[in-house]
C-alpha cells in the first residue's frame, strides 16, 4: 500500500508542480510538495535517510539545473528566485524525486545499471514533456544535445540517490536495532 500511495503523492506533486510552472505559478506545487512531504515522513520508516536524500538531491538539483540554464541549454518558466538559478519550482522536483527513492523507486535500490539506464530515459523524458506539453520549460540547445545533457545527468544522479539510499537505510536500521545500553542510573 504505501508503494502506491507514494507513487500516487509523487505524480500528483509532478504535475502540481510542472502545470502551475506552465501557468506562471511556482507556489500551488510547492505546498503539494509539503503535503507530500509531511505524509511521507510521518509514515516512513526510514524518514531520517529520506531527509538526507532530499538534502542531497537538493544540492545536485541547484547545481545540474543552474548548469543547464548557465550554458543555454533550458529556460524554465517561472524563475523564481532569481533568474540565473535553477528555479524553486524546479528544486521542488528534486525533492519530490528523492522522498520517492526509498518507497516507489525501492526497487532500484541495489541496481546501479538500472537506475542509470532508468535515469537517462525517464529524466529527459520528463523534461521532453514540462516543455512540450506543459510549457514549464524551453529547450534552447538542439534537443539531440539537451536531452544528452539531461541523459547523462540523470544517469548519474539516479544511481547515486538509489545508492546512498540503500546505504543510509540499512545504517538507520542497524542504529534502530542496536540494543540501547543501560543507563547507570537504571
Amino acid at each position: 500500500m504505501r508503494f502506491f500511495a507514494n507513487l500516487i503523492g509523487f505524480n500528483i506533486v509532478w504535475f502540481a508542480l510542472v502545470i502551475g510552472a506552465g501557468a506562471g505559478l511556482w507556489w500551488p506545487g510547492l505546498l503539494a510538495l509539503g503535503l507530500f512531504a509531511a505524509a511521507t515522513l510521518a509514515t516512513s520508516p526510514w524518514s531520517r535517510t529520506d531527509l538526507k536524500l532530499v538534502g542531497i538531491a537538493l544540492v545536485f538539483g541547484l547545481v545540474f539545473e543552474t548548469v543547464l540554464v548557465q550554458t543555454g541549454l533550458l529556460r524554465f518558466e517561472v524563475p523564481v528566485p532569481w533568474p540565473n538559478l535553477a528555479p524553486v519550482w524546479m528544486l521542488g522536483l528534486w525533492a519530490n524525486f528523492a522522498l520517492s527513492i526509498n518507497h516507489s523507486f525501492g526497487f532500484l535500490s541495489g541496481r546501479p545499471l538500472a537506475s542509470a539506464v532508468l535515469g537517462a530515459v525517464a529524466g529527459p523524458l520528463a523534461y521532453w514533456s514540462a516543455a512540450s506539453v506543459f510549457g514549464a520549460a524551453e529547450v534552447l540547445a538542439p534537443v539531440a544535445v539537451a536531452m544528452g545533457v539531461l541523459a547523462v545527468g540523470y544517469a548519474v544522479a539516479t544511481p547515486m540517490l538509489t545508492e546512498l539510499a540503500r546505504r543510509w537505510r540499512v545504517a538507520e536500521e542497524s542504529a534502530r536495532a542496536a540494543p540501547v545500553a543501560a543507563s547507570p542510573l537504571s
